[in-house]
C-alpha cells in the first residue's frame, strides 16, 4: 500500500504539473492576446485622435472655402456690374471658353486729335488669352487685317508689363479688371504708336460744302 501510495503521489504531482503546463500555455496565449488587444487599443485611440484633428482641420478648411467661395462671389457680382455700367460697354456674356465683351463705338483721343476706331469683341479666355476683333472698322495691308493699329488678326500687339497685368486679372477671376487693361489698351497712346498709322481709321470727321460752296471739314456727331 505504501507503494502505491508513492506511485499515486508521483503520478499526481505529474498530472498537476501537465495541467500546469496547460494552463500556463493557455495563460501565455491569453497574455500574447491582451498585450495584443492593447498594442491594437493604443494604435486605434492614436487613429481616432488623429482623425478627430483630421476631421476638425477638415471642418475649418471647408468654412473657410466657404468664406471665400462667398466673398469671391460677391467680389465677382461687384466686378460684373462696375464692368457692364461701363458707358463703352454694350454688352458682357460668358462663354464656353471665357467671356465676349461687346463694345460700343470706341474714340481714340490724344487731347488735339480723335480717331474713330469702331465697334469691338473682346474675347479672353480662362487661361489668360485675349483676342481683339473689330465689327464695323478693319484696314487690310497686304494679305493682312488690322483691328486696330495695335491689333493684327484680332491679335493684340501689346507691352509684355501689359499683358502679364491681363493675364494675373483673368487668372484671379478679375475680369473686369482685365477688360479695363484692354480698353486702356485700344483707346490710349497705344493707338497713336500702333504698326500701322491711326489715320487709317476716321478721325470723327467728314468733308462737305458750306453755303458758300466751299469744302470745309465738320465733326462727325
Amino acid at each position: 500500500m505504501a507503494k502505491a501510495s508513492g506511485n499515486h503521489a508521483e503520478q499526481r504531482a505529474l498530472y498537476v504539473e501537465w495541467c500546469a503546463n496547460r494552463l500556463q500555455h493557455v495563460a501565455t496565449d491569453v497574455e500574447q492576446q491582451r498585450a495584443a488587444s492593447a498594442a491594437a487599443l493604443r494604435t486605434a485611440s492614436t487613429q481616432l485622435l488623429h482623425d478627430v484633428r483630421a476631421h476638425r482641420n477638415a471642418e475649418r478648411h471647408a468654412e473657410v472655402l466657404r468664406e471665400q467661395r462667398r466673398q469671391r462671389l460677391e467680389s465677382a457680382e461687384r466686378d460684373f456690374d462696375a464692368l457692364a455700367t461701363l458707358p463703352t460697354i454694350a454688352r458682357v456674356q460668358p462663354t464656353a471658353y471665357g467671356w465676349c465683351v461687346v463694345t460700343t463705338p470706341l474714340r481714340a483721343s490724344d487731347g488735339s486729335r480723335r480717331y474713330e476706331l469702331g465697334k469691338f469683341e473682346l474675347h479672353c479666355t480662362r487661361d489668360g488669352q485675349v483676342r481683339v476683333l473689330n465689327q464695323t472698322t478693319r484696314v487690310r495691308r497686304g494679305t493682312v487685317e488690322w483691328d486696330h493699329p495695335r491689333v493684327r488678326d484680332g491679335v493684340p500687339l501689346m507691352t509684355p508689363d501689359r499683358m502679364v497685368r491681363i493675364v494675373r486679372s483673368i487668372a484671379a477671376r478679375q475680369i473686369g479688371t482685365a477688360v479695363t487693361e484692354v480698353l486702356e489698351f485700344l483707346t490710349g497712346g497705344d493707338a497713336f504708336d500702333g504698326f500701322i498709322p491711326i489715320t487709317q481709321w476716321s478721325d470723327g470727321h467728314r468733308t462737305e460744302e458750306d453755303d458758300h460752296g466751299k469744302q470745309v471739314r465738320r465733326r462727325i456727331e
